[in-house]
């Protein structure tokens, strides 16, 4: 997703991607970035990529995609960059923008979502399986500057959007995570699978109902018909895509599940609402990650 926003933001701004494999680094810098979209057609986008924690001087903007796994190291890895620009996580799950907090003051963190999804396809190359809004917002009424990127991100693109409830907009998005990453990396299957299969569809119904308890004693109201509508839409957006968790589980890495159903399961902690259909699943992929790397080993 780095290198698909940098693409787009690329087009007007002075984009920086910070990488920790050298030999991306290498392929981004000599070759840049070819994103391959769904109709087929492939558009190159010069770029240049440095190491992580290599300071740069003067950065206004700070975007966060990685993992929220490695938020922490990833932001302690570039304190540098942090002491004069904002930061904007366009992350999955909930609770990335506590973590950013910690390096700083809450005026300067903006949080997103993206209907936009990718797939990694190479060192220098991402497929844009789907295509959608871009909403922006700050959990502290920070809008004018909200605001100011949103502007400068549609100078680029289409469908980059404002949003004033931005507590709201984290749970939305937490909504397409908890269905569609978890449930398809579990069956390692592509995201209109989840509403074509009855099965999943109704354990999506599910997992979405203990949601919206907790989101509710947070403060946030939601109607399950209209969540459902939201998940069956990207569904069918993004067919023929892979949510990031499947790529996750392929390529042996730790999921994001403890931020995302693990997140409504500490939120029904909170406020003694019990959520067994979410604390399984976060066992199951947990068991799935497990089970991974027990493989792996057995077959070395």
């Amino acid at each position: 997703m780095g290198c698909l926003f940098g693409s787009f933001l690329s087009e007007k701004h002075e984009v920086v991607l910070l990488e920790q494999n050298p030999e991306r680094i290498d392929a981004l810098n000599q070759n840049g970035v070819t994103v391959e979209e769904a109709d087929g057609t492939r558009r190159h986008y010069p770029m240049k990529a440095v190491m992580s924690g290599t300071p740069m001087p003067g950065v206004e903007l700070v975007i966060v995609f990685v993992k929220a796994t490695v938020t922490e190291s990833a932001l302690e890895t570039n304190r540098a960059l942090l002491e004069e620009a904002d930061v904007l996580t366009l992350q999955n799950g909930l609770g990335n923008d506590e973590i950013i907090e910690k390096f700083v003051g809450k005026e300067h963190i903006f949080v997103g979502t993206t209907r936009h999804n990718c797939v990694v396809t190479g060192a220098d190359s991402i497929f844009h399986s789907g295509n959608g809004v871009t909403k922006i917002g700050s959990l502290c009424g920070n809008d004018k500057r909200a605001k100011e990127i949103v502007a400068a991100f549609a100078e680029c693109r289409d469908g980059m959007l404002f949003c004033e409830n931005a507590r709201r907009l984290l749970w939305e998005k937490l909504f397409i995570n908890m269905t569609l990453n978890s449930l398809s990396s579990v069956l390692e299957c592509r995201l209109y699978e989840i509403y074509a299969n009855p099965h999943t569809w109704a354990l999506t119904g599910k997992i979405v109902d203990e949601a919206i308890q907790v989101a509710a004693a947070d403060g946030e109201v939601f109607e399950k018909k209209l969540v459902l509508d939201s998940i069956k839409k990207l569904c069918e957006d993004a067919k023929n895509g892979f949510a990031s968790m499947v790529q996750d589980r392929r390529a042996g890495r730790k999921t994001e599940i403890d931020f995302i159903n693990g997140a409504v399961v500490k939120g029904g902690q909170k406020y003694g609402i019990p959520t067994p259909v979410n604390e399984t699943v976060v066992e199951f992929v947990h068991a799935f990650e497990e089970s991974d790397r027990v493989r792996d080993k057995l077959f070395e």
